[in-house]
């Protein structure tokens, strides 16, 4: 139902995505709904639809949010993960090798820009381009990169980074194929899902950094969806996976867990013909879960926009999340107050992008940080690293709010604007003692912020923290914000 908070009119598959027709203060509220099961059925068959629910309510999101949260509470499985995972909340990405060749880092040099990452606080890095073909070349196939070095040098530079305490998290993909891998008509072409005329449901893939591949003359451009209901296809990744564990990261993510293709007609796929492609990302989904912890009870699964069913075994969901400051959208933490403790790691790129991070803060995301679109040192842009690290400073020193606190969005507390500012604000509940802590951030480039804070049904004071001052003052309830700064306000 959420995959991710979501703008109007984004989209990257028209096919799966449709508007869901509700209205939010008589405005379109802008989400969409992914992964519809269609009912095909062969003529002369009989098939039960789905049950449909529907439970009105009055108030915010939140409390249709409350209704859902209920039931998942009967129908998403519990399921275990690494401790280190609460650990997590500042990463960065880096991209060593691109779709056309572009390499950027061998193997033996990875280790020297992670290096420089952690002092700025960083705890894990998502290398991207690692296997052979570069970034989203030869999927779904997870060799080693012959243009980067060794097998054996890519797992000594992941040796190398985990020594540090940096945790290494292996792009992946095993929902698409790339067309232009010399076994496609061969090996992967099989397992591709067709459409109802038996042709392979095409992947336009993406164009990056070059003109050429943005006008759909580069390499690796176009794909094929793999059928993840055939279990054909499911014993083929099951192997593919398995090379990934043997290089010894502590996780991988597997990029665009959407489902992009509704339904599969291939007759030899061992399945109901038309079936749901959603069903199958799930059982993927266990599968991988499984061979995961057999291998390595510590190894972690993270993903880019797992939808519902999808998340007990993606407990990071990797999103952007950049929000319009013209009031066309706003980003909404369905997510996050769904399930707090579902992580999500939202990009940071900007050069000066404190506002990101202020994002960061008020909704409890971990910050990753991808200079020059993943493609940089996390010194191409000292001021975002230099305030991220401060913030991130902050957040630990006050974790048991902030991080594992309850995460209660606006739910109990008011903010009244009197004068000035463009206001971003939250509130956390620490789960040991009950209290709450207050992020309030002004992201105006200019003006000041003046405002009241209340928490509903209480009068206290505050102990208030901020990047330049983490021995607290004491205030009750009116706050000034310079220009693009924020605090923290910690119920005493």
């Amino acid at each position: 139902m959420f995959s991710q908070e979501f703008r109007p009119g984004f989209s990257d598959s028209k096919r799966s995505r449709v508007p869901c027709g509700i209205e939010i203060d008589g405005k379109p509220c802008g989400c969409v709904i992914r992964c519809l099961e269609l009912p095909f059925i062969v003529p002369g068959a009989h098939r039960k639809l789905s049950p449909v629910l529907y439970t009105p309510y009055t108030g915010s999101w939140h409390k249709g949010i409350d209704i859902y949260k209920e039931w998942r509470k009967h129908n998403v499985p519990a399921i275990e993960h690494p401790a280190w995972l609460k650990e997590i909340d500042t990463w960065m990405t880096l991209h060593i090798d691109s779709p056309e060749g572009c390499v950027r880092y061998r193997y033996d040099q990875i280790a020297d820009v992670i290096r420089e990452a952690k002092q700025y606080g960083v705890k894990a890095v998502q290398l991207i381009g690692w296997a052979d073909g570069g970034q989203d070349g030869n999927e779904p196939y997870q060799d080693h990169n012959s243009r980067l070095g060794t097998r054996e040098d890519l797992k000594k530079a992941i040796a190398e980074i985990e020594g540090m305490g940096v945790r290494v998290l292996l792009m992946c993909k095993f929902k698409w194929c790339d067309w232009t891998h010399p076994s496609y008509e061969t090996v992967l072409k099989p397992h591709t899902a067709k459409d109802i005329h038996q042709m392979p449901v095409q992947f336009s893939g993406y164009g990056y950094q070059t003109v050429l591949q943005h006008l759909d003359g580069g390499s690796r451009r176009v794909g094929a969806l793999m059928c993840q209901m055939s279990p054909d296809y499911q014993e083929f990744a099951d192997k593919e996976f398995q090379k990934l564990l043997d290089l010894g990261s502590s996780g991988m993510l597997y990029d665009e867990l959407i489902v992009n293709a509704v339904s599969c007609f291939d007759p030899t796929h061992q399945h109901e013909m038309g079936e749901c492609m959603g069903k199958g990302a799930v059982q993927m989904a266990e599968r991988m879960y499984k061979q995961a912890v057999a291998h390595n009870p510590e190894f972690l699964m993270a993903g880019e926009g797992p939808f519902d069913l999808q998340t007990p075994y993606y407990p990071i969901n990797y999103i952007r999340s950049w929000n319009n400051r013209w009031g066309e959208w706003q980003v909404r933490p369905a997510w996050k107050y769904l399930d707090d403790t579902q992580q999500i790691a939202t990009c940071i790129t900007g050069f000066d992008d404190r506002e990101m991070i202020h994002q960061c803060m008020a909704f409890g995301y971990i910050m990753n940080y991808e200079p020059y679109n993943f493609k940089g040192k996390i010194s191409d842009f000292p001021l975002t690293a230099s305030y991220g690290y401060q913030a991130t400073q902050l957040r630990r020193k006050l974790a048991d709010y902030l991080w594992t606190g309850r995460f209660m969005d606006k739910l109990g507390v008011s903010v009244e604007v009197i004068s000035g500012g463009d206001i971003v604000y939250s509130n956390f509940e620490n789960r040991n003692n009950g209290k709450r802590a207050i992020v309030i951030a002004n992201d105006h480039l200019e003006t000041p912020l003046h405002c009241k804070v209340k928490l509903h049904g209480r009068a206290v004071a505050y102990d208030m923290y901020t990047i330049d001052r983490q021995t607290p003052s004491s205030v009750t309830d009116m706050i000034e914000l310079p220009p693009r700064s924020f605090a923290v306000l910690v119920e005493k």
